[in-house]
C-alpha cells in the first residue's frame, strides 16, 4: 500500500480517495511489458521474452486436445502449447484486487492484456519431474504452479504461444 502525504484541504481527502479507488481495478503489466495493442487484437506480443501470445481462452479441455489446438487449429505457422517457464512470464506477482460482487479477488495476469482469463489451471508442455504423466500447470487465480495428470480426464484452459519474427 502506498503512503499519501496529508493534504490540508478537506477536498483534497475526496480526491485521494477516489484516485486510489479507480487504481484497484485488475491486475497489470509494466507499462513496457507489451507492444501496442488493441481491444480487437487476437495476440499480444511480450517485448522482454519476443513470444506472441493468443489473447482469447477457448473452453478447459484434456491435455491432448491442448496440444492439437495450439499445432494444429491456430491461423499461421509456429503456435504450440507453452512451457511451464513461458506461461510464468504471464504471471503477475503484484495483482490488484477486483471486487467480483461479494469478495475481493486478486486474477494472477493482466486482464487488460488478457481479458476474461479464467481464474484457473492452464496446461503447459511442461511435464512434472518424475511423473511422466503430470504435466505442470499454472493456476491464473494464485500464480501457482502444480502437477495434474496429462493423461486422465483432467482438464485445463489453453493458452497458446509462438516464437516472434
Amino acid at each position: 500500500m502506498r503512503v499519501v502525504p496529508k493534504v490540508k484541504h478537506g477536498v483534497g481527502w475526496v480526491l485521494l480517495a477516489v484516485v486510489g479507488l479507480a487504481g484497484v481495478g485488475h491486475a497489470t503489466a509494466p507499462m513496457d511489458q507489451y507492444k501496442f495493442f488493441s481491444k480487437a487484437d487476437k495476440t499480444i506480443e511480450d517485448v522482454k521474452t519476443k513470444l506472441i501470445w493468443e489473447r482469447s481462452v477457448v473452453a478447459a479441455m484434456k491435455f491432448d486436445a491442448a496440444v492439437a489446438h495450439c499445432n494444429n487449429e491456430l491461423d499461421g505457422a509456429g503456435w504450440r502449447l507453452p512451457t511451464v517457464k513461458e506461461l510464468l512470464t504471464l504471471v503477475d506477482e503484484q495483482p490488484l484486487g477486483i471486487y467480483d460482487g461479494t469478495k475481493i479477488i486478486y486474477p494472477a495476469i493482466d486482464s487488460n492484456a488478457f481479458p476474461d482469463t479464467p481464474l484457473a489451471n492452464f496446461w503447459s508442455a511442461s511435464r512434472y519431474a518424475g511423473h511422466a504423466d503430470d504435466s505442470v500447470v499454472v493456476d491464473f487465480s494464485t500464480g501457482r504452479t502444480n502437477p495434474l495428470n496429462a493423461t486422465g480426464a483432467n482438464t485445463a484452459y489453453v493458452r497458446c504461444v509462438r516464437n516472434a519474427n
